[in-house]
């Protein structure tokens, strides 16, 4: 399909899809009762009762001596960069991150498989390229980046398959490189606290179940960074593959994982000091009709910190065959530190935290919750899968991924998902330095 056609596709399914199930497009529809849920969504509310988990959360433990970072040195970086995307270029965004309603960066794919790093300051209407000067690899059909912004100034990006992570204070003007010991051949993970705390869980290999984890943090901004964690150690979070982390403060953090059906131990992942060590809390299986840590895939996804006490993670489980899926959802909740949880069903798809008890579910059918789960408000549906980024309660942009050509176009919403805006977004000349 062409691309105007494919837009056309795309802004037909914004208007004509349906806000609500009388037909209306902007307003919201009264709470869903129980039965209406799941007859919408095949996920019933459950009543919010605390379990008891099978075992107690990790001890605090002393924060331990860490090596000293490795001093910031001058990097000869071998190799021709990234070469930069000419202004006016058709960029097709393939992810978004919005930080505040003006600003956000995107990833585009340009020439030989390289995905470029961009950002916007009005809300996506225009980009610029931010890509910092990489290497060109050899040989390599796919060059794809981890990045994390804390604010329009300050963020930091490292490519599959090479040893180098970036650091930005000027909004991608420039970029600071500094040398890893480990290569990141299966991609990574990038974390900010704020401006000067950082992890990077950096992925170097895999195999039996295991996906090999370099853990490096940065107190500097990303100036110089300590290994934290060996990826040949025993420690547990080798295992399986890494969906998601929050820290709340410099030591107290949530891992998050996918248990790929291999297991009934499904657990999270949490420290106390900061990633040097990391502890198992085995979590309780939901109040379903089967036993879904035994007979399903499952793994947690979209872990958020409040506190040292309290936060929220999505289980998401699949059942049955591939070629015929029963998905499962829930949102887990623990008040007294993972010492009791609260567990409720929700509708299929991305859980995305707003703030205290507002939460979005983000699929072909779009709901909100401003009660922490009891009762979820349907808002749209869409003809398209989507991938969101939210501002605040009502401002996000997206990605509309056409499911008959498997193309895609730039969406956004200022009114929580009631309607939104088709994007054709414009390439400007980049202003990163080379």
């Amino acid at each position: 399909m062409a691309k105007q056609s494919r837009m056309l596709l795309l802004l037909a399914g914004l208007l004509v899809a349906a806000c609500n199930r009388s037909g209306s497009q902007t307003d919201l529809s009264p709470t869903l009762t129980e039965s209406a849920l799941a007859t919408a969504a095949d996920a019933v509310i459950q009543p919010t009762v605390p379990l008891n988990p099978t075992s107690s959360p990790p001890p605090a433990s002393e924060t331990p001596q860490l090596p000293q970072p490795s001093p910031a040195v001058d990097i000869t970086l071998a190799g021709d960069p990234f070469p930069l995307l000419p202004a006016g270029y058709e960029i097709s965004i393939q992810e978004v991150a919005l930080v505040t309603p003006d600003f956000g960066w995107g990833l585009a794919p340009g020439e030989g498989g390289i995905y470029h790093i961009l950002r916007t300051d009005d809300g996506g209407e225009t980009w610029r390229e931010i890509t910092p000067p990489q290497p060109l690899t050899p040989n390599s059909s796919w060059l794809y980046p981890s990045v994390d912004f804390y604010d329009p100034d300050t963020g930091w990006a490292s490519y599959s398959g090479t040893d180098l992570i970036w650091s930005t204070h000027d909004g991608g003007r420039t970029w600071q490189p500094t040398r890893l010991e480990y290569t990141a051949y299966l991609g990574g993970l990038i974390h900010s606290l704020d401006k000067d705390r950082i992890w990077f869980f950096q992925f170097v290999d895999g195999g039996m179940q295991k996906v090999n984890t370099v853990l490096y943090s940065s107190q500097d901004g990303g100036h110089t960074w300590t290994k934290v964690l060996d990826p040949f150690s025993d420690a547990v979070i080798q295992g399986f593959d890494k969906t998601g982390v929050d820290f709340y403060d410099a030591q107290y953090g949530w891992l998050t994982r996918f248990f790929r059906g291999v297991t009934p131990q499904i657990s999270l992942e949490i420290t106390s000091n900061g990633g040097s060590t990391w502890e198992s809390l085995e979590l309780p299986s939901p109040p379903s009709g089967i036993d879904v840590f035994s007979t399903c895939a499952c793994g947690l996804y979209d872990p958020h910190l409040d506190s040292k006490t309290a936060g929220s993670f999505r289980l998401t489980c699949q059942c049955g065959s591939a070629e015929n899926p029963l998905i499962k959802s829930y949102l887990y909740q623990t008040f007294d530190g993972g010492n009791s949880w609260e567990i409720v069903s929700i509708p299929e798809g991305e859980l995305l935290h707003i703030s205290a008890g507002i939460y979005y579910v983000i699929s072909q059918e779009i709901y909100r919750t401003e009660d922490r789960g009891e009762n979820w408000d349907y808002i749209k549906t869409v003809n398209w899968d989507g991938q969101l980024s939210f501002a605040d309660k009502l401002t996000a942009l997206g990605i509309a991924f056409c499911q008959e050509d498997d193309g895609s176009a730039l969406v956004k919403t200022k009114n929580g998902c009631a309607t939104f805006q088709l994007i054709e977004p414009k390439l400007l000349p980049s202003f990163t330095v080379r």
